[in-house]
């Protein structure tokens, strides 16, 4: 966990938005959007292994298209592979996914500090909507950024959501697990805190570019106060302790994936 040391002011000390994606920060749904394109792909020929198909998912994030398909065949068919890959997850893999572990609180933590929270995912609205209606979170988010909210003239999710928040990157973190959030943070100029392992081909996270790294939610969670000091303005309020509301009531039957990636039922 690379945490600021005692008297060292963390790069985040000052920014009052903290960007997540939906899936890879506040979902653990990369095993089940591996499975989509596996599925979505094989019926055109097209073979990826698990491990190939959930390391796409970690460098590119779950909407873009696996690196197979030749441009010919990107051209023709590269829509309807897409549509079908979100017709499988959406159907088949939706209502296995979970939270990650301790994100839920993160969002409350860090509205309690009063910090806006803005959350990016690549899929449209009303799948968005459906996952924070589960995890209690609807009222808890500032800016929700999906697909339909992009077009020719900004195509950036994060550019979006700063532009309806009506700042700039100056002002923003980025939370993740995914290099493709990365690379994003980077685009912009804002620091990025990565959660759980390194992702290949980077032995650590610093060597990848973030600011700040630790192995889980509840790590980061406990770092807050010097990481993200409250005293944002009172313009920004923030949810009352009370809105949280008891738990989710989750089903009985999950896919459960580690962080190692291993698969159990």
């Amino acid at each position: 966990m690379d945490a600021p040391h005692d008297g060292e002011r963390a790069v985040t000390a000052g920014r009052h938005i903290v960007m997540m994606d939906l899936d890879g920060a506040l979902l653990d749904s990369s095993a089940q959007h591996a499975m989509a394109w596996q599925e979505a792909l094989a019926p055109c020929g097209y073979r990826l292994s698990r491990q190939d198909a959930l390391l796409h998912v970690a460098h590119n994030g779950p909407g873009i298209i696996p690196p197979l398909l030749s441009r010919a065949d990107l051209r023709t068919y590269g829509e309807a592979i897409r549509a079908m890959y979100w017709a499988i997850y959406t159907r088949r893999y939706r209502t296995t996914v979970r939270p990650m572990p301790g994100a839920v609180e993160l969002v409350h933590d860090l509205k309690a500090r009063r910090l806006q929270v803005a959350l990016i995912g690549t899929g449209r609205t009303a799948l968005m909507m459906y996952f924070l209606e589960r995890l209690g979170l609807r009222e808890w988010i500032d800016v929700a950024v999906a697909s339909e909210d992009l077009n020719s003239g900004q195509p950036d999710p994060y550019g979006v959501a700063l532009a309806r928040l009506g700042a700039s990157s100056q002002e923003a973190v980025l939370i993740g697990t995914f290099l493709s959030a990365l690379r994003a943070a980077r685009r912009l100029g804002a620091p990025f805190i990565a959660i759980g392992p390194p992702i290949s081909p980077y032995e650590n996270w610093a060597q990848a570019g973030a600011a700040q790294s630790f192995p889980g939610f509840a790590e980061l969670r406990a770092s807050l106060a010097d990481l993200l000091p409250a005293g944002a303005p009172t313009a920004w309020p923030g949810k009352p302790a009370n809105k949280a509301g008891a738990p989710p009531q989750w089903g009985e039957k999950w896919l459960v994936v580690t962080r190692d990636q291993r698969v159990a039922t």
